[in-house]
């Protein structure tokens, strides 16, 4: 996989994984992060190659005169996610489809402290170039789990003592009046059809995010960022 994006070739040089194998800088090419990224590539061993414009433009024409190749993506164990704290914060997308979209919510979910994202195996955006660009190269600071069945997922976790809670428009219970202070699972469904049956029957109570009747829905990656925030106003601010 190759990337062009500044911001996420900086982001994983700054995180502790070992992804990226080369580097391919235009000649000539300045600038502050540039700088910055030449000088932790070198740091950690990573070579660059210095190609002439001409070939560059020719070879990567939208690349802003910097190709990076990175190693071949490496998903986290759900296992792992869901050990990797005392007090879980999950958060699980049942069928996302848009890598805008997933991008965006791995910046929340960064943002505010959940401790990894499950993904369907199938029917499911994975980890590509556009994810890692709407990211802002937010992928490297997370852990992704990818599972065959996120209904069967949902039953191991609750029998760990998990909380399932699905985000849906039709939920009869406000999203702000939950108790997040437990271990939790929020689930998110996708674009266009929402959480799907099965999955919803495995949660443990559906919440809504109340609108104007005019509002018939958000975009998810916007109704993602209203209930996390919540859960870390509740977690981390709530007096």
């Amino acid at each position: 996989m190759f990337l062009n994006n500044l911001n996420s070739i900086l982001e994983i040089l700054k995180s502790e994984r070992s992804v990226l194998e080369k580097i391919y800088l235009e000649k000539g090419k300045k600038g502050g992060r540039i700088e910055e990224i030449i000088s932790l590539s070198r740091s950690k061993g990573i070579p660059i190659t210095w190609v002439e414009r001409e070939i560059f433009e020719k070879i990567y024409p939208k690349s802003r005169g910097i190709v990076a190749k990175v190693s071949p993506v490496s998903y986290s164990n759900p296992e792992d996610i869901i050990s990797s704290s005392k007090n879980p914060f999950i958060v699980v997308l049942d069928g996302i489809e848009d890598p805008r979209n997933f991008g965006a919510i791995i910046r929340t979910c960064v943002s505010t402290g959940v401790d990894g994202i499950i993904i369907r195996k199938v029917r499911s955006v994975g980890i590509t170039p556009a994810v890692y660009s709407s990211s802002a190269g937010m992928v490297e600071h997370i852990k992704i789990g990818r599972v065959t069945n996120i209904s069967r997922f949902l039953e191991e976790i609750k029998e760990k003592g998990i909380k399932v809670v699905g985000a849906e428009k039709d939920g009869k219970q406000p999203y702000f009046s939950f108790d997040y202070n437990q271990p939790i699972a929020i689930v998110f469904g996708s674009e266009g059809k929402g959480i799907s049956r099965l999955v919803k029957e495995k949660c443990d109570v559906i919440l809504s995010i109340p609108m104007k009747p005019l509002a018939q829905s958000l975009n998810i990656s916007v109704a993602v960022g209203v209930f996390l925030f919540e859960v870390l106003r509740q977690r981390e601010f709530k007096k």
